[in-house]
């Protein structure tokens, strides 16, 4: 059974590995040409999401170069929001309100993500389901009386006819 942390890093390295084995058309110097293309996102660009999208949409030649493209800004870009994470009232914000914190939980990169790949016509959904914790916020949970089911959102995306 493989059990997932829930943070950005968890996702993008899951992402990373399952693309390099089912799509490896990116090749290792384009790779960390594209990474090097969303670390240098233009600074007055940072935060506003369709700046944002335009340029990483215009540095990627095809589908796949723009999902490693959204992908980087936002495991360089973002910070995980572990306060938010606990916080059973914690509002819902905006891809754009997002974009501009530059810090969100799981649904937020999802639905960061979830736009960028709408504004390039690139099919992708979100998932939303419960994963497992680590034993120690299982524990922590237990003797809180919670849950020690996580919810969670993550997105597929369709590249060269395959979900991933």
């Amino acid at each position: 059974m493989l059990r997932l942390k829930p943070s950005i890093g968890t996702l993008i390295l899951l992402f990373l590995a399952v693309a390099s084995r089912v799509h490896a058309t990116i090749d290792e110097k384009r790779q960390f040409q594209l990474d090097s293309i969303s670390t240098n996102i233009p600074k007055e660009s940072k935060q506003n999401l369709d700046q944002v999208h335009a340029f990483l949409h215009k540095n990627g030649r095809n589908d796949e170069e723009r999902v490693w493209l959204f992908f980087g800004y936002m495991g360089i870009h973002f910070k995980y929001d572990f306060k938010r994470k606990t916080d059973k009232d914690a509002p819902v914000f905006s891809p754009e309100y997002t974009a501009q914190r530059r810090s969100g939980v799981c649904r937020d990169y999802s639905k960061v993500f979830l736009v960028l790949c709408q504004k390039s016509n690139i099919p992708c959904l979100e998932v939303s389901g419960k994963v497992t914790l680590p034993m120690w916020e299982v524990i922590g949970k237990w003797l809180h009386g919670e849950s020690n089911a996580f919810n969670h959102v993550w997105n597929v995306v369709k590249i060269n006819d395959t979900w991933m």
